[in-house]
């Protein structure tokens, strides 16, 4: 019957060994490429060969299993003791309670229940909208240019507010001495 340390020397052993060989599979590679003066492609190349032929040496050396494989084998079994509840049997008998202050008291559940009351939908109609009396007029002129213009001109939307007049009548505007607008008006 091996001892617990010697069980711990023998296990970490392969582990030791796994790490020596990769310091030793990389120090061969550095001094290869060194010594090579290789450039950026061909120091990938072999960085891959070495690892696929240290991954093929490791496979070989375990066998196909891997460090924890080889190490669950060594573990022992330890017995623990399982209390079964025998049915019919309450847990106080099994259990006794030494002290005799504490009282075991059943206390009825009480749980509350929640009844959701469906509630009454509110539907909101919108009143509907009075319409505004905002007289159309027909024509608009400038009093910063002295024009005017019918209200399908698109100059007419580049009037400021406080510049714009307003009228039905072409009259009005002739009376006030504006020239028509040659866009909307023509020629």
């Amino acid at each position: 019957m091996q001892t617990i340390n010697e069980r711990i020397i023998h296990q970490r052993k392969p582990v030791a060994l796994v790490i020596i060989l990769g310091i030793l599979v990389i120090d061969i590679a550095v001094i290869i490429s060194l010594v090579g003066n290789f450039n950026l492609v061909q120091n990938l190349i072999m960085g891959w060969v070495f690892s696929m032929v240290y991954s093929i040496l490791m496979f070989l050396f375990f066998g196909g299993q891997t460090v924890l494989e080889r190490n669950v084998d060594n573990y022992s079994e330890v017995e623990k003791k399982v209390v079964q509840f025998v049915p019919g049997e309450k847990e106080l008998e099994i259990f006794p309670v030494d002290n005799p202050t504490v009282k075991i008291v059943e206390k009825p559940v009480v749980r509350k229940v929640y009844i959701e009351v469906p509630k009454e939908k509110i539907v909101y109609k919108e009143k509907p909208r009075e319409k505004l009396n905002i007289p159309k007029y027909k024509y608009f002129g400038s009093k910063e240019t002295k024009t005017y213009h019918l209200r399908t001109c698109r100059f007419r939307k580049l009037i400021k507010k406080k510049h714009q007049l307003s009228s039905n009548s072409e009259a009005f505007f002739k009376k006030l001495k504006f020239k028509k607008c040659k866009l909307c008006f023509g020629k």
